[in-house]
């Protein structure tokens, strides 16, 4: 399954807007990731992509901060799905609906399309919830907002019975300092991942760490970039 970032504070092409968040796109099955921090920047950057609006018919939203849902306006129309963590505002389910896009509220771990999973956060006050997608390669998880409780989401995919291939996202609440994000690294390699791309909303010194950390399986995050999963 080919994805393609949208949204990053960096980029590899000049016509590529840059902003706060992360948004990804994957071809099939027509799925957006988060939408970043504002309207105009994904709009343009889904331009450039060559993405169309009709072509993303679901959208997943992790968190419901504006570096998640800022963009969201850009994307929403009739007959999309807007996937959000239970317990989200009547504001934001609102405005889904006000556009004849459907909401639906995630409340635990579901399958919402083939092999590609909503994971909630077990602490359920966070509201947030991460992206997991099963394929030949292992289980790829999408994290949009990391919490303290990221152990305990990765530790509930444990029922799946594969080795991970990629985890994705943002990898830093931007609190912790080199030695505890050094053991945020070890704590994530217990998992043993084949590669690790943090985002650069993780912040310049958590790259750092995890480009030292993990070197090969190192991924360097930026608008444009394309891989699979």
């Amino acid at each position: 399954m080919r994805f393609k970032v949208i949204m990053d504070d960096e980029k590899n092409q000049p016509e590529y807007a840059t902003g706060w968040g992360i948004s990804v796109y994957f071809p099939d099955p027509h799925l957006l990731f988060d939408t970043g921090e504002n309207y105009f920047s994904l709009e343009q950057n889904l331009a450039v992509s060559g993405i169309e609006k009709d072509d993303i018919r679901y959208i997943f939203i992790a968190n419901e901060g504006w570096e998640h849902m800022g963009g969201l306006e850009a994307v929403l129309g009739v007959d999309k799905i807007v996937y959000v963590p239970s317990g989200v505002s009547d504001d934001l389910t609102m405005m889904i609906r006000s556009v004849g896009s459907e909401c639906r509220m995630i409340d635990r771990t579901t399958e919402i399309l083939p092999s590609i999973y909503a994971v909630l956060d077990p602490d359920k006050s966070n509201l947030v919830q991460s992206l997991l997608m099963r394929s030949a390669f292992g289980i790829s998880i999408f994290v949009g907002s990391i919490q303290l409780g990221i152990f305990d989401t990765i530790n509930a995919t444990s029922r799946f019975e594969q080795p991970f291939d990629l985890i994705f996202g943002r990898l830093n609440s931007l609190t912790l300092n080199r030695r505890e994000l050094t053991n945020l690294a070890k704590g994530l390699d217990k998992f043993n991942p084949k590669r690790i791309a943090p985002a650069h909303c993780s912040g310049d010194i958590a790259l750092q760490v995890f480009r030292e950390y993990f070197k090969e399986r190192f991924i360097n995050v930026e608008i444009g970039l394309e891989g699979e999963v």
